[in-house]
């Protein structure tokens, strides 16, 4: 900031000119504002300047600004992002943050990736039989770019099978031989930033020839215990 100077004589009836004015320069505190936003792809903070001292189109910038100036910072997420917080903040205002620039600022603004709806899947099928393919369907989620599928033998899925990482919408299964007497299924959907969703309802598909072979075995314990309890009347 500059401040100019000048003097002049007066006397009992009279005064002189002006001097010549004497320019001095009086520096003032400056304070630097240091701005973060985390993840590096989540947003990007600027201030309400015109100029923008502060544009932080990555992660990190900085500025220096003078003793008691009053910044507002904004901050815009990218696609598939929202603001989570702010840090660092005097104030926080229509989710703008401010700062007095009385001392040293360290801003910080976090976004996150949005959530993503669940999908629904569903099959035509309730039992499995050997070398006839079946197929899982479910809806497009908005936002997806992939769905993880996965095959388990326990309803639990603590013994899977296999994970599929898939762009479709469906997947066909056949089986060449059925150990098992149940397989149990489910897809969740995945963002591009990271989020994944809930996984769907479990489907539940039987073994048919194991389902028939159980049932055939009862029915013959039941005809033996018929045909003993007819004997022994």
């Amino acid at each position: 900031m500059r401040y100019y100077y000048r003097v002049r004589a007066i006397s009992n009836c009279s005064q002189s000119d002006w001097s010549q004015p004497v320019k001095i320069r009086i520096a003032l505190s400056r304070y630097t504002l240091n701005v973060q936003s985390t993840p590096i792809n989540g947003g990007y903070i600027a201030d309400h300047q015109v100029n923008h001292f502060i544009f932080c189109p990555m992660n990190q910038c900085m500025s220096d600004y003078y003793e008691n100036a009053l910044i507002t910072l904004f901050a815009t997420p990218y696609p598939e992002f929202s603001i989570k917080e702010w840090a660092g903040c005097e104030k926080i205002q229509n989710n703008q943050c401010i700062v007095t620039m009385n001392k040293h600022q360290n801003v910080r603004v976090s976004f996150e990736c949005n959530d993503i709806q669940t999908p629904e899947m569903t099959t035509l099928i309730k039992e499995i039989k050997p070398n006839e393919p079946y197929i899982l369907v479910w809806n497009e989620v908005p936002g997806a770019i992939q769905y993880e599928l996965e095959e388990s033998i326990s309803p639990d899925f603590s013994k899977n099978i296999q994970t599929i990482n898939t762009t479709d919408l469906s997947q066909v299964f056949i089986k060449e031989q059925l150990e098992q007497s149940e397989f149990f299924y489910r897809v969740s959907a995945m963002r591009s930033c990271g989020s994944q969703s809930e996984w769907s309802k479990i489907i539940r598909l039987n073994n048919g020839i194991r389902s028939k072979q159980n049932i055939d075995l009862q029915s013959g314990w039941n005809w033996i215990l018929d045909q003993y309890l007819c004997e022994s009347k």
